[in-house]
């Protein structure tokens, strides 16, 4: 599977913004894919993040207006079972509002033993310097007005400290650029 955003209305403060998807079509990564091309209602779907599980391929994304304003992380699911057939697919999301944290990881299984039948998604973010926040995701692909996005868990963790927060801080070898640490999210993966 490979994604990839884009944004032709990034320079309007209007949507909509896409994620565009290949699905293989064989286990050969070089072969032929599947298309897919999701719409989001934001001029940007930033940082987007894949998960595969067993009911869907769950995704996560920021969006943002055309201005730059954060309108909130979105968590939605795709219909895997669909796309590996190359069939027509839809998505399932939840919006959340922009005093939210940024989007969280969606969960991403990890060799051949499957999640139980009917096992929810799972999504892990940041919450405090001692929290983090798990949502769980249920889809429901033959009813989807049934599917649902919890409010998140939170998990105590040992207390820690961002490398740095907003301006660039990482510094790299000679000629020293500054790098941004991206200390405010989790990174991949959430196996």
């Amino acid at each position: 599977m490979i994604a990839q955003f884009s944004l032709p209305n990034a320079g309007s403060n209007t949507g909509p913004s896409f994620e565009c998807v290949a699905v293989s079509k064989t286990d050969d990564a070089t072969g032929a894919y599947w298309l897919y091309d999701f719409q989001y209602n934001a001029a940007y779907n930033d940082q987007s993040k894949l998960g595969v599980w067993a009911d869907a391929y769950y995704f996560s994304t920021n969006l943002f207006s055309g201005t730059g304003t954060y309108i909130g992380p979105d968590y939605c699911a795709y219909d895997r079972t669909s796309m590996l057939a190359g069939a027509a697919a839809t998505q399932v999301c939840f919006v959340q509002p922009a005093t939210s944290p940024l989007a969280a990881l969606p969960a991403d299984l990890d060799g051949s033993t499957q999640p139980p039948a009917g096992a929810t998604g799972y999504f892990l973010g940041l919450n405090t310097s001692s929290t983090l926040n798990l949502w769980k995701f249920h889809v429901d692909w033959a009813n989807t007005a049934n599917s649902a996005l919890t409010s998140p868990t939170q998990i105590t963790v040992t207390s820690y400290t961002q490398a740095c927060v907003g301006a660039p801080c990482v510094v790299q070898p000679s000629p020293g650029a500054l790098l941004p640490g991206l200390g405010d999210r989790l990174m991949f993966r959430v196996a």
